[in-house]
């Protein structure tokens, strides 16, 4: 699926008086990563939400993918289903239809991460 990151990012832009969030913009250069190098297996949604996949947020959703969704089967059921593609669909149908919803899914994702890492340091 071909989606035109810079109309919808133009389309944005205008619809806020011709700027964009830094969050906003963190997302639509992810989002062109993630198109520019086909993030193949990646953590899309996370990497489109922070910026960079590189992102502490996004390692500690890694190690949580690692240490707790992978040692039992229904976190293997969900990763093995993220990965079969639809994790890139999601993150493709978010930039394409809901990019105003990325400061929410973020904020879902911040309480994940906050949890998990509160859970390690105990």
């Amino acid at each position: 699926m071909l989606i035109n990151i810079a109309l919808i990012k133009t389309n944005m832009s205008n619809e806020n008086g011709g700027h964009l969030t830094e969050d906003e913009e963190k997302a639509f250069r992810a989002l062109d990563q993630i198109e520019s190098e086909g993030a193949t297996g990646d953590c899309f949604a996370a990497t489109a939400v922070y910026g960079d996949k590189n992102a502490p947020q996004v390692q500690a959703l890694w190690r949580f993918k690692d240490e707790v969704l992978m040692r039992n089967h229904l976190g293997r059921t969900f990763v093995d289903f993220y990965y079969s593609g639809a994790g890139k669909k999601t993150a493709d149908f978010v930039r394409e239809h809901l990019p105003s919803t990325l400061p929410l899914i973020r904020k879902g994702l911040d309480y994940l991460v906050d949890r998990y890492s509160a859970q390690k340091k105990h």
